[in-house]
């Protein structure tokens, strides 16, 4: 869902790790409107499979990032906390992707699906 190149024209992203993990390379973002609690689900092994045009071109688990999406928020919380900051109600946190990010063009169709959780379908315009 990102549009990696395009944000980063001049940088050799293979080497820039960091657009990965701080979402930097996030053009847009979708939310549930199911709300899941942290410690009721087992979020690092939560499987994501994203199709394009109908053909899988990603897979990952909650794993990747950071070997657990909750541990993200809680070093986030830690680097807030050091600074006198928190995270307010209703702030939008971003744990990191679970995939990589790819290519799509006007007239793609998307279908992400979160460990049977739900599922994303979004036509490119």
């Amino acid at each position: 869902m990102d549009n990696v190149k395009e944000i980063y024209k001049n940088e050799d992203v293979s080497i820039n790790l960091n657009v990965v993990a701080d979402n930097a390379s996030s053009a847009k973002y979708f939310l549930s409107e199911q709300i899941y609690v942290p410690n009721k689900f087992q979020w690092e092994k939560a499987k994501v499979r994203m199709k394009l045009n109908d053909k899988v071109v990603q897979e990952g688990t909650g794993s990747a990032v950071m070997g657990n999406p909750v541990r993200s928020v809680v070093e986030l919380v830690k680097m807030l906390h050091s600074s006198g900051l928190c995270i307010e109600p209703r702030m939008i946190v971003l744990t990191g992707g679970i995939t990589e990010a790819i290519h799509v063009f006007s007239g793609d169709s998307i279908e992400v699906e979160f460990d049977k959780l739900w599922t994303i379908d979004l036509p490119v315009k």
